[in-house]
């Protein structure tokens, strides 16, 4: 089975619309955004997440599992699972495969993974994705700035955009795409500077999605959401 790249790392993104599905505990989803914006949200489970990446009631999961609810959906973990990472070399591709699979058990050896793939392919955006998404989790948080910012510069360079957001030109852009990836990493950075405490450079960020991005397909307005939710 191959997961789509968003799907199976992005859990973020997806919070909402599981509020849609489960009607009936909407609190709980509102408490457990809020939680993960102040990094309070319970002890890690047995997948490794850190616990403040966990909604109450193992409503989500990501990074090593894709969207997880206890009723209905089932842990798709198991290792012939495969992310589609879009068009890779096999070597990268393959790199970041076995990535995905040792952080649910050796983080370290994730990041070695990751980090051999972003040396063998710089221009290959994913290992970014991955890198900063991993360091995002276990709240290395200088670590995910300092990755996600080239992967910034590198989309925006295959884009041919400036590297300043407040440049960049409001147009459609595809799934796959740098420019769908510079947005991407945009939105992870607004959270990142939320975690680091840095409120008002994250609404400045969301604020340039907002306009590029009005249909919200990156998914900033659930980061918005939990800005919400910051002092």
């Amino acid at each position: 089975m191959r997961l789509s790249l968003t799907r199976h790392f992005d859990a973020k993104a997806k919070i909402l619309r599981v509020t849609r599905l489960a009607p009936q505990r909407p609190a709980v989803v509102r408490r457990g955004l809020r939680e993960l914006a102040a990094g309070t949200s319970g002890a890690s489970g047995g997948d490794g997440l850190p616990g403040r990446y966990r909604l109450r009631r193992g409503l989500c999961r990501s990074l090593g599992a894709t969207i997880a609810c206890r009723r209905g959906m089932n842990d798709l973990t198991r290792e012939n699972d495969l992310v589609d990472f879009g068009e890779l070399s096999p070597a990268v591709n393959e790199l970041l495969q076995k990535g995905v699979l040792a952080y649910r058990s050796d983080r370290a050896r994730a990041d070695e993974l990751f980090r051999e793939a972003l040396e063998l392919s710089p221009q290959e955006l994913p290992a970014y994705y991955c890198l900063y998404k991993i360091h995002t989790y276990m709240g290395n948080l200088e670590v995910a700035w300092t990755v996600a910012n080239r992967g910034l510069v590198e989309a925006t360079r295959q884009a041919g955009w400036s590297v300043d957001p407040r440049l960049w030109p409001p147009k459609e852009t595809a799934p796959g795409s740098a420019e769908r990836f510079a947005l991407y990493t945009l939105k992870a950075l607004s959270f990142i500077q939320l975690k680091r405490g840095n409120k008002t450079e994250a609404m400045e960020n969301l604020g340039i999605l907002k306009i590029l991005d009005p249909c919200g397909y990156v998914g900033w307005t659930v980061i918005y959401e939990l800005a919400q939710g910051v002092a």
